[in-house]
Formats: C-alpha cells, structure tokens, sequence
C-alpha cells in the first residue's frame, strides 16, 4: 500500500500542543491550555506499507510542513486498531501563534 497526500490534517493529534506541553514540562510551567483543534495540518503525506497478517508495516513514513518534518516507521494492527511508531518530529520554525512565547525560529 502507498499512500501520498497533500494539504490535509492528521485529526486526533495536535502537535504544536504537544510541543508547548513538553517545552512548559521542562521549564517546570504549567501546562498550556488545550486548544480546540485536536488536528496537525501538513503539506505533505507520504507512507509505503506491507501488510501481512492483519499487520500494516511501515519504514518510510514522512509527513511534512512549512513548520516541521516528521519522519517515522513502525506498525499497525489492523483488527485491534493498536500502533507501535517511533517518530522523529523536526520543527523548522514556530508556528504564528506561538512566536514571543519563548520560541525562537
């Protein structure tokens, strides 16, 4: 299976929320207020899979941006919907909204 999209989301997950957790964790902040989105928009989407025995295997996930790259690989279970991905997220600058809180593009 390949897939390969462009100008989408990843709903479920918003990242630069993820971001601004970890970075006020490690200042010892409190942790920023959930935004409402609960999405990661990309310019870019592309994957390749093996799939075998109910289980999508993945080694060239690369998800990309104006604002970060994420690149990945891991596995799927299709029948218990359960994900095992190690990821690698580079951010290449801060989005708008976030810049004079502390990020430096």
């Amino acid at each position: 299976m390949e897939a390969n999209l462009a100008n989408g989301a990843v709903n479920g997950i918003d990242l630069w929320y993820e971001v601004n957790l970890v970075q006020a964790l490690l200042a010892q902040q409190s942790p920023p207020s959930m935004r409402d989105q609960h999405q990661t928009k990309f310019d870019s989407f592309k994957m390749s899979a093996d799939i075998a025995g109910g289980i999508a295997t993945t080694k060239d996930l690369n998800i990309a941006s104006q604002l970060l790259r994420v690149t990945g690989a891991g596995s799927s279970n299709l029948i218990t919907q359960a994900i095992d991905y190690h990821l690698v997220a580079t951010i290449l600058k801060a989005p708008p909204q976030l810049k004079g809180q502390g990020w430096h593009n």
